[in-house]
């Protein structure tokens, strides 16, 4: 519907550990001048027109004058930009991220393009959340809620397939190249568990079977599955 020479999508991003800050991952862009954001480029929180819009929650516009000094042109990406707006894109108040666009032209948005970018914004919103919403969900179908490792379903349809890969490649025409025809399964059962779920508690027990999981986890190989079986028990898919 208009004519914009960049255009970038970015998401808000949580700190990754105590001390982080969030940023914005920029997960998608688009345009004429390959000078200006990339896709997969992280900005901190409050940087410029996009880092504001995020920081602030409202709507950043930028019209650079012509014959604009250094230090204005750095709040825009594209060495050719003389307008530029950052539009949060938010969700029952929380900010996702960040529409962002430039144009080479002075004052190219007009406030009734505004309006029509903010619809536009609000539709991405909610693209965002349903999306959010079904990756939780799977994660919830394939995940132990209590030890964080894999379900037993989910093991058992790796297993299965890990099983029909042995067998291809154990046949006389499998390619050479191929991974070995081998797998093992480890069962790990704890010993004692119950007593010692029935003296300290069952908030106890559940503390120590996730601390479990977690060790299991850690000490796996990189390519090694760990599900929760049942109970105390769990299995190691080693590839």
């Amino acid at each position: 519907a208009f004519h914009y020479d960049h255009i970038a999508v970015a998401l808000v991003t949580p700190a990754a550990a105590e001390g982080d800050h969030p940023e914005l991952d920029v997960i998608a862009a688009a345009g004429a001048d390959r000078a200006g954001i990339s896709a997969r480029e992280r900005i901190p929180l409050g940087a410029g027109l996009l880092g504001r819009a995020a920081e602030t929650g409202d709507l950043q516009t930028l019209d650079l004058p012509a014959g604009a000094d250094s230090h204005l042109r750095q709040a825009v990406r594209c060495p050719q930009a003389h307008s530029a707006l950052a539009m949060p894109i938010r969700y029952a108040g929380q900010t996702l991220g960040v529409l962002h666009l430039e144009c080479h032209a002075a004052h190219g948005f007009a406030a009734d393009q505004i309006l029509v970018l903010q619809t536009l914004a609000d539709q991405i919103a909610v693209a965002l959340n349903h999306a959010t919403l079904f990756q939780q969900l799977q994660h919830q179908a394939v995940t132990d809620s209590l030890t964080g490792v894999k379900t037993r379903r989910f093991f058992m349809e790796a297993l299965q397939a890990e099983w029909r890969r042995a067998r291809a490649a154990a046949t006389a025409d499998a390619d050479p190249s191929a991974s070995p025809a081998s797998f093992a399964v480890v069962l790990v059962d704890l010993d004692e568990f119950k007593p010692l779920n029935d003296r300290y508690g069952h908030l106890e027990g559940d503390r120590i079977l996730a601390r479990v999981a977690r060790l299991l986890e850690q000490t796996r190989s990189g390519s090694s599955l760990v599900a929760r079986r049942r109970g105390d028990e769990f299995t190691i898919l080693v590839r």
